[in-house]
Formats: structure tokens, sequence, C-alpha cells
């Protein structure tokens, strides 16, 4: 006998928006929400649950690594903010971190991010794609350099250390 879930059935519930809540939360657990091992097909279904608005709150904060798109595109995610004002504070700051290091992060999860209240998160939301925009080859330079100059003295040792190992060009380690 089989243990593997049915992933078509869990489908179908996790995007059905009557589905209550402590089944959504069934099937997350199920899918092998936390283990580090979720497989393709589990995705889908976790993406299915993050989207519908009957998601339980407290399964909001694990939405916001790899179903962070999905959570996004939740239509009850406004009135999940006002149930819930502290998901954000309640993921891992590493969670969050690997989140925003994705270019496709929607721009209401980066603005969410960069409300945080550790310096560290809110600074490289502000810094994201999704809000600034990408820079063309011209404005890099400048824009290196702005940031650079808020470096202290031992930032400034370390980026001339990457200059001599070859990882970065040498304008960026003057």
């Amino acid at each position: 006998m089989s243990t593997e879930p049915d992933y078509a059935a869990s489908l179908t519930l996790a995007s059905d928006p009557a589905t209550p809540a402590a089944t959504l939360e069934r099937l997350w657990n199920a899918m092998g929400a936390g283990t580090g091992c979720v497989s393709q097909e589990g995705n889908q279904v976790m993406d299915a649950i993050a989207r519908n608005p009957n998601l339980p709150a407290k399964l909001a904060p694990a939405c916001l690594g790899a179903q962070a798109k999905a959570l996004a595109e939740n239509p009850a995610l406004p009135l999940l903010m006002l149930e819930c004002p502290d998901i954000v504070r309640q993921s891992p700051v590493e969670r969050l971190l690997r989140t925003l290091r994705r270019p496709d992060t929607p721009a209401e999860v980066v603005r969410m991010l960069a409300q945080h209240n550790r310096p560290i998160v809110a600074e490289v939301a502000r810094l994201h794609v999704a809000l600034e925009g990408e820079l063309s080859e011209a404005e890099v330079e400048t824009e290196l350099r702005k940031e650079l100059k808020v470096l202290s003295a031992g930032g400034k040792a370390k980026l001339q250390e990457l200059h001599a190992w070859g990882l970065i060009p040498e304008w960026l380690a003057e």
C-alpha cells in the first residue's frame, strides 16, 4: 500500500475556494511542508493552497518562501493582512532573504518585506528589482559607487580582497 498523496485530488481540493481552512492545513502538511523534500506536484498543491482565499493565517508566513508568488495572487491577502498583520515578522529572516533573492518575487510581497523590523530584510527589499527596477549598464557603476561610499573601511578592504581573488572588477574595489 502506497503512502504517496493523491496529488490530483489534493490539487482539486486546494484550488476550491469552498475548501475549509482546516482541510487546507492538513493538505499543506501532507505535501511535506517544512521537510525540504517537496515534490513538484506537492509544490503545485502548495501554490494552490497559498492562492486559496481560505488560507489559514498561520500558514501565510510559510507561504513567503517558495509560494510567495502564489500568496500575492490570493484575492484575500488584504484581509489576511488585517487578520494577521505580523505575517512577515513571523517568518524566519533566512526564508525572507531567500525570497528576496528571486527576481520574480511579486512587488506586493517585496513592499510587505520593506516594512520589516529587521534592517537587513527591509534594506534588501528596498533595493529589490521589483521596486527599484533594473539599472542600465551605464547606471550600474554610478549606483555601486554611491552604495560603496557608505561602507566601513573594513568593507572596502574586503572588496579589495575580492578583487585580488578576481571576483570583482578593479573599479569596484577602489
